[in-house]
């Protein structure tokens, strides 16, 4: 979420907590600002402590996984909807 903020869109991943990053031509002349932007959200992170932050993605990763895929499917698409329109 950290990155997020910073224009970076990252796929959270769990077992084990992770990230997913597709490294196009477009990011590859980015990624000295990629990497200087991780550095310091995983500073802030870390300097958050245990403190959960409040709304985030990480809330919603486990909840698909209990779902029906006709639901999940639809807010999918719903979401990438959204997300290509607001870029």
């Amino acid at each position: 979420d950290c990155m997020e903020k910073r224009g970076w869109s990252l796929s959270p991943l769990q077992h084990p907590a992770s990230i997913h990053i597709s490294v196009t031509l477009n990011t590859v002349n980015c990624a000295d600002q990629f990497l200087d932007d991780l550095k310091t959200s995983t500073s802030q992170v870390r300097d958050e402590g245990g403190k959960a932050a409040k709304g985030g993605t990480a809330a919603i990763y486990g909840t698909t996984s209990r779902l029906p895929p006709g639901p999940v499917n639809d807010l999918l698409r719903v979401y990438t909807d959204m997300t290509m329109l607001s870029g």
